[in-house]
């Protein structure tokens, strides 16, 4: 996903009347990097955080597992 247009991603509010966050859909910490960003606003964004589950079904969130090299892959 890219940044498209400047719009909460969630709520459809402008960053004329809020400010927008950058969000990573895929976590940078289970490899997502700066093309897996969407606008959220900060309640949008802090609801998507804590919300993973209902986050995802509207595609905010996607999530990524990564395989344990010293289990042989197993998790």
């Amino acid at each position: 996903m890219f940044l498209e247009e400047k719009r909460c991603a969630r709520c459809g509010k402008s960053e004329e009347y809020v400010n927008l966050e950058r969000h990573h859909v895929v976590k940078r910490s289970t490899g997502g990097t700066d093309e897996d960003t969407i606008y959220l606003c900060r309640e949008c964004h802090n609801w998507a955080e804590h919300n993973i589950d209902e986050a995802e079904k509207l595609g905010l969130h996607k999530r990524v597992y990564k395989l344990n090299k010293q289990n042989n892959g197993k998790f």
